[in-house]
């Protein structure tokens, strides 16, 4: 029987939605004993939020794993999980990927990058993991995942460092957006009652000049920029990196974030930066209809003063806060700040 015409599970009859954020039960493949790696953290993180749910961790090299019984690999366990979070180095993912398709696992996180970011090689790598999950009732979420977190149920599934901070809020959502920032204010918008705050970094509700109003750039200015990302994705993201870091004492942040763009496959780049640059949100921030804090540095070339008090002003319950730090990215380089801002709002 060839993997996609696997027979469906309990597990893999589920709402994607549920294996995501409510398993009965999670494998973390490729664990490891140092919780203080990437790869450690999520059971570390499980274990101390007190998910109630089985978790499997899976390591073919250890028989305990920070003071835990291992498992050799998925098909030693005595259920089919119904959530694996994949932490293996990229070329054994589409191995574990293929047994999950196998054995039914209904949702399989990836964490490893290297993939369609990576030039033709990781295009291959991704198009390979499209044709072992295709027909099946495997959903993949990633690759380049940090993982799923579900803050009501103790479901810390990441490798995200932060979640390693004491006593995690669990309440209304908070949801902080940078560059543009207006996804918070849609989706506060289309879930009224969800949300309970907003945090805009570096916001712009137009990028593009018109009439009395300052975006910051001209219509051909944009058009240029979206033409040369068309043309040449990583020579975009060389040129424009460190200018949008706008920290250039600091030349290691600006290499950081050129990785992030050049690690970023390019049909989403495109699609996404014509989206942003060419939208018109302005009338959707008088609808916004909670606390919101607009952090804003004190230079920034893509989202200047301007803009952001021009946002500020739009929506009713705003707070503005300019942090002294420069560039469109002070989560990057001025961390600090913005964490302080962020604790006093909330």
């Amino acid at each position: 029987m060839s993997l996609i015409e696997a027979p469906a599970s309990e597990a893999r009859r589920g709402s994607v939605g549920r294996l995501l954020l409510d398993p009965a039960s999670v494998a973390l493949v490729g664990v490891s004993n140092d919780e203080a790696k990437a790869t450690g953290r999520p059971l570390a993180f499980l274990r101390r939020s007190g998910f109630s749910g089985t978790v499997y961790p899976i390591n073919p090299n250890r028989s305990q794993v920070q003071g835990e019984p291992a498992w050799p690999a998925l098909s030693a366990l005595p259920e089919v999980p119904e959530h694996v979070f994949l932490m293996t180095p990229t070329d054994l993912v589409p191995g574990v990927v293929r047994d999950c398709v196998r054995l039914g696992v209904g949702a399989v996180t990836v964490l490893a990058d290297g993939f369609s970011e990576s030039g033709p090689a990781g295009a291959a790598r991704t198009r390979q993991l499209q044709q072992l999950i295709s027909g099946s009732a495997t959903r993949l979420l990633g690759p380049s995942s940090l993982g799923v977190v579900n803050l009501r149920n103790g479901l810390i599934l990441t490798a995200n460092a932060v979640f390693g901070e004491p006593d995690p809020l669990v309440g209304d959502i908070l949801a902080v957006s940078q560059s543009g920032s207006m996804i918070g204010a849609l989706a506060s918008q289309k879930a009224p009652g969800m949300f309970g705050a907003l945090v805009m970094v570096g916001p712009s509700a137009r990028y593009i000049d018109d009439g009395n109003y300052t975006g910051g750039f001209s219509e051909k200015q944009i058009g240029e920029l979206l033409e040369f990302l068309e043309d040449n994705h990583m020579g975009w993201s060389a040129a424009m990196a460190p200018s949008i870091m706008g920290n250039p004492d600091r030349p290691e942040l600006g290499e950081e974030l050129t990785n992030s763009f050049c690690r970023t496959d390019p049909n989403i780049a495109k699609a996404f930066a014509r989206v942003t640059f060419t939208s018109d949100n302005r009338a959707d921030l008088p609808k916004v209809s909670v606390p919101t804090l607009i952090l804003q540095c004190k230079e920034d070339i893509i989202a200047s003063a301007e803009v952001g008090a021009f946002v500020h002003r739009q929506i009713p319950e705003s707070k503005m806060i300019v942090l002294d730090a420069t560039g469109h990215c002070p989560n990057l380089s001025a961390p600090k700040e913005v964490v302080s801002a962020i604790q006093s709002f909330v």
